[in-house]
């Protein structure tokens, strides 16, 4: 239940008190009970060989990755979560010991349901999303977990009562979650027990009924018109691109939410300005990405070979087995086209249900010393704590209301995690709105940037404390900045400021328009009236812009009125919203508001401008915002 809700969640596991709590009690609970380390998954011989070229590709991946404090956290509990499974089965190793495990978990899993059905009906929710906080991750975590929690349902008495509560709430959760993959998974798994068993038919015409709900979707996928899908899409050629630049060892573990900007083409009208994506919504896209082909295969191999020792072997507890079974093979489906495992409730989940199939086969095969988990998770435990207390001090900085002790705070963070991007970034942030400057606070923020790679917020914080040191490389941060987010405005319009070459400051300034066309009103070109005619006239000749919106943006230039004395800001505000957060998506700390790239606009001028940008209209052609290094030169009228 901690993980579930609380240091596994999407939300809550950006909060570094939970999270440090979660991996201390995962690291302890594998220690307790001592787990077979030779053979954790049970695999044999030759399994556990691939097991552990596995570990070393993943550590390789890791060594070479670009962008290596993405992964660490992840590589340091890799052994925990390799495991965990056999301490569970360790755990469960007798019939009482199963029958009480088998009853906490339908009571965590009906808990977590009410939880989700609580929010759709208190907060008013589109979908179930409670408590993990996304409606796919809690429905791939409902069809793991299901399967196990109805296994109670044999036993007369509380434990029946447990099963069917689990059941029964879970099954409605999952209805509410409106999760198509989910709907896709349970059908399939239908359609197999329906083949095995007679009873299954009756299952399959419930699970027809689950995929009957989806129906208008799947109509519109079919149609190529589901903004969703056409995402998704986006996301698959995006890690494609990144494969076909790195196909053997991949970018490294977790390197995707901080290297994806790089290779990610967002659509008008279908991606906001400002998206980071964070996680390809496929598994096995998202290990070939950051780990490379042969880690996939041998993922696969794995598998299989877990599968047919298990199928093998005598049980003790075959509906145990079977049951833990199908959860892993409709997780495996909903996997396809899902989230991935970044949330590590999931990934526990899996791990536990692992676990509970191997305490349904034969009995464990431990050895009685305990000094090699105690030893190797004291290790971890010394080498996770940092980090866990940097993201403590980091979350203290947050909730705090003086800028001295949040950037007293923030040097906390830094000393214990030196690598992290994210604050050193904030610290060169809040030290530039504390009025200080200088060429070390702008290395300081490009040296953050770089770390990060894909980040587009940390290239614009570098850019502008560049260009206000007078750094010659602040150019190419903010081309950067603009590479790793096309639709966005103020990169480019910083760019136009300070090009000497005429053609590049009428491109940049064009594209800055394009993307948000209050920056007319920028106070800037009132001493450059030329540059932003240019603009607006280049803007005119782009056929792959609505002509409606090239002329509408026309005739907004020509009703501005002379300068006012009235000011405005216009500013990119990082961490706006949860669905958008840097902070929170790509590096899973809790949200922090911050205005990045303030811009003063006239606010007599901004009256006259009222048009959406061309950035949000599904009628732009997106290869308007395609070109590298933030210009139009590519964008030659038809």
């Amino acid at each position: 239940m901690l993980f579930s809700g609380w240091s596994g969640t999407f939300y809550d596991g950006a909060f570094g008190d939970w999270k440090l709590t979660g991996h201390l009690a995962l690291l302890l609970f594998v220690a307790v009970f001592s787990p077979a380390w030779k053979d954790p998954l049970r695999l044999g011989r030759a399994g556990s060989l691939l097991l552990i070229a596995l570990v070393a590709l993943t550590v390789v991946s890791f060594a070479a990755s670009p962008v290596p404090r993405a992964g660490l956290s992840a590589i340091l509990l890799l052994p925990a979560f390799l495991l965990l499974p056999s301490s569970l089965e360790r755990c469960w190793a007798g019939a009482e010991q199963r029958r009480l495990g088998l009853r906490s978990l339908a009571v965590v899993v009906g808990g977590v349901a009410v939880w989700s059905l609580v929010g759709v009906w208190h907060l008013e929710t589109p979908g179930a999303s409670l408590p993990l906080g996304h409606h796919n991750l809690l429905a791939a975590w409902l069809l793991v977990l299901l399967p196990v929690a109805a296994v109670s349902w044999r036993e007369p008495g509380l434990g029946r009562w447990l099963s069917g509560f689990a059941v029964l709430a879970g099954t409605a959760a999952l209805l509410l979650t409106r999760s198509l993959t989910a709907a896709v998974a349970v059908f399939a798994v239908g359609v197999w027990l329906a083949l095995r068993h007679r009873w299954g038919r009756f299952g399959l015409l419930g699970a027809a009924a689950l995929l009957g709900t989806q129906a208008p979707r799947l109509v519109d996928i079919v149609r190529g018109i589901d903004f969703s899908a056409i995402a998704r899409w986006s996301y698959v050629e995006a890690g494609w691109r990144g494969i076909v630049e790195r196909p053997a060892l991949g970018w490294g573990p977790g390197s995707a939410r901080w290297t994806l900007g790089e290779h990610f083409q967002p659509i008008p009208g279908i991606h906001p300005p400002d998206l980071l994506v964070a996680d390809l919504h496929s598994l096995p896209l998202q290990l070939v990405y950051e780990l490379g082909w042969v880690v996939l295969l041998l993922v696969l191999g794995l598998a299989a070979l877990w599968i047919g020792n298990r199928r093998r072997e005598e049980a003790r507890d075959p509906e145990l087995r079977r049951n833990a079974l199908v959860g892993l093979a409709a997780l495996v489906i909903t996997s396809l086209a899902g989230r991935t495992m970044a949330i590590s409730a999931l990934p526990l989940a899996v791990a536990m249900v692992v676990g509970m199939a191997q305490a349904g086969g034969e009995a464990p095969r431990v050895g009685p010393r305990r000094w090699p988990g105690l030893t190797a998770m004291a290790i971890l435990t010394a080498l996770l704590l940092p980090l866990g207390l940097a993201q403590v001090a980091y979350d203290r900085a947050v909730a705090a209301s003086q800028p001295a002790d949040q950037l007293r705070f923030l040097a906390a963070a830094r000393r214990l995690d030196p690598g992290f991007p994210l604050y050193r970034a904030r610290q060169a942030h809040l030290q530039r709105s504390q009025a200080a400057t200088g060429s070390g606070l702008a290395e300081e923020a490009r040296s953050a940037a770089a770390s990060a790679r894909g980040v587009s917020a940390l290239w614009l914080i570098a850019g502008q404390l560049g260009q206000e040191a007078g750094a010659p490389w602040s150019r190419e941060a903010l081309q950067r900045a603009c590479d790793t987010s096309p639709l966005g405005a103020l990169a480019p319009y910083f760019l136009s400021l300070e090009a000497a070459d005429p053609v590049a400051q009428r491109q940049w300034a064009a594209r800055a328009l394009l993307a948000e066309p209050v920056l007319m009103a920028a106070r800037a070109w009132q001493s450059r009236p030329a540059r932003l005619a240019e603009a607006v006239g280049l803007t005119r000749d782009l056929d792959r812009v609505e002509a409606r919106w090239r002329e509408a943006l026309a005739l907004s230039f020509e009703a501005l009125g002379p300068p006012s004395q009235l000011s405005r800001s216009l500013a990119l505000t990082l961490d706006a919203d949860a669905t958008t957060s840097v902070s929170l998506h790509a590096f899973r700390r809790q949200p922090w508001p911050a205005h990045l790239a303030r811009v003063e606009v006239d606010g007599e001028q901004v009256i006259a401008i009222d048009l959406p940008a061309a950035s949000e209209l599904g009628s732009t052609d997106s290869t308007v915002f395609a070109s590298p290094g933030c210009g139009l030169a590519h964008m030659a009228p038809e």
